[in-house]
């Protein structure tokens, strides 16, 4: 995209940087990094007198390799930062160099908000098809465990949810299910929760066939899914509780 020339996206944030600020007003790279540095003093000085504004403004210094292969400092400015810059600035290249930047950080912001709710609805199509399959095994399981001699099969449904939840980190102990819960997940908790459902899908299917007591294909299913919960949690994944949402 003709955007990523000056801004980028990277963990979350949509970023530019003082080198290429610098080339758009027609300044030296030097002189913008006596002004971020004297501009980052100045907000450290209201941070300490309790006189911040709600936007935060983020100045990242990192190295970067120019043209010639030499390696300099430069500054990731999100766009809070970006535009107190600016204002530090006159000129009509600045006016100039404002609005194309302003014009990039919205395009990247509505970029990503499509790709967002694509990924959603994603998601959310493949989280039914699952939760379907994931049913039907359920509606099979009660069935078999009925005819094993159980009196609480019937319960499977809410339960084995319930657990599913609760292994991903969606809910908390003793806490209720509420009819609508999945509208509450975002997209990344949608894709955890088809793995989840589906790799209990597979562990009842697996169970019945080789003739295990429903009672054991009910402990199996449950672990697996808190195996998978678990290294989710390993490797750093986020989870977010339904009210983190609201």
């Amino acid at each position: 995209m003709e955007i990523e020339k000056l801004v980028f996206h990277e963990k979350k944030e949509n970023w530019t940087t003082s080198n290429l600020i610098a080339e758009k007003i027609g300044k030296s790279h030097d002189f913008l990094l006596k002004k971020i540095d004297k501009l980052i003093k100045e907000i450290e000085n209201l941070t300490r007198l309790k006189k911040r504004v709600r936007n935060i403004e983020i100045f990242k210094e990192e190295k970067y390799l120019n043209e010639r292969n030499r390696e300099y400092r430069r500054y990731k400015l999100n766009k809070p930062a970006f535009t107190l810059l600016l204002m530090q600035l006159s000129g009509v290249k600045v006016i100039e160099a404002q609005r194309a930047f302003n014009d990039a950080f919205y395009e990247m912001e509505q970029y990503i908000l499509k790709m967002q709710d694509q990924d959603f609805l994603t998601a959310r199509e493949q989280g039914k098809y699952a939760r379907l399959e994931m049913t039907d095994s359920i509606k099979d399981l009660v069935d078999y465990a009925t005819k094993q001699g159980s009196e609480k099969a019937k319960f499977y449904y809410s339960t084995i949810t319930k657990e599913t939840y609760k292994a991903l980190g969606f809910l908390e102990k003793g806490e209720k299910v509420p009819s609508d819960f999945r509208n509450f997940l975002n997209g990344f908790q949608l894709a955890e929760l088809l793995i989840a459902e589906t790799i209990a899908k597979q562990e009842i299917e697996r169970g019945m066939s080789e003739g295990l007591h429903y009672k054991e294909i009910y402990i199996n299913a449950k672990n697996k899914v808190i195996e998978f919960g678990k290294s989710q949690l390993k490797f750093g994944f986020i989870k977010l509780n339904k009210l983190d949402n609201n």
